[in-house]
This record gives C-alpha cells, structure tokens and sequence, in this order.
C-alpha cells in the first residue's frame, strides 16, 4: 500500500471530491482584428469541479469565467481575481451548463452539471 505523508491512498481520495473538467479550446471571434498568432500551443488551463465549487489547478488570472445556458443566455459572468484558486458559483444554478474561461481570443469551454 503506497503512503502520502502517513496517509493510504485510499484516505487521499476520500479528502477531495474534485473531478477534472476536461476543456476544449477555440477562438472567441476568428473576424475580430487581434494581435497577431504566437507560434506554439496554446496552453489550455487544468479545472476541476466539486458541485458549484470550481477549482483552478493551472493559474487563470485575470480571465473571464462564464456560464451560459443551453440556449445561450449568460447565466454568471466574473472576471476571476488575481491568485484566486477557487470560485463558487451561485447555488441558484441547477442543470447542464456550458463554462467557458475566456483568455484573450481563445475560449476554453466544456459542459458541467450543477
């Protein structure tokens, strides 16, 4: 049996209840006049989602963070802070939405149940 720090493994996995959000990426708006392209991939931010708790693995400073409806209207809109490792989303959200997280033109979106 593997230990952490005097801890089974199996008690590690009862302490956080996070399941990665896997993220897809695309560009926002391809017609907008925007800087132009850096060569090289595009690093998509690592997220992960306890029940309305969202947790950043990967820094998402300064990026925005939507969440939109299936008919597209925008639900919750916040600009997430400096340093900030977790956002909570309001507790009034139920069902199938789209998160996005917004970084300058690309869009990293996938689909979360609250």
């Amino acid at each position: 049996m593997l230990l952490f720090v005097g801890v089974s493994f199996a008690d590690t996995q009862q302490l956080s209840s996070y399941e990665a959000i896997i993220l897809h990426a695309s560009i926002t708006d391809p017609t907008k006049d925007q800087e132009p392209y850096k060569l090289g991939p595009v690093k998509i931010p690592s997220v992960q989602q306890d029940g309305h708790s969202i947790k950043f693995v990967t820094s998402c400073d300064g990026c925005t963070l939507k969440i939109t409806s299936d008919d597209g209207d925008i639900e919750y809109l916040v600009t997430i802070p400096e340093g900030a490792t977790t956002i909570s989303l309001p507790s009034y959200l139920s069902g199938e939405y789209c998160l996005q997280i917004i970084r300058g033109r690309f869009c990293f979106w996938s689909y979360i149940w609250l």
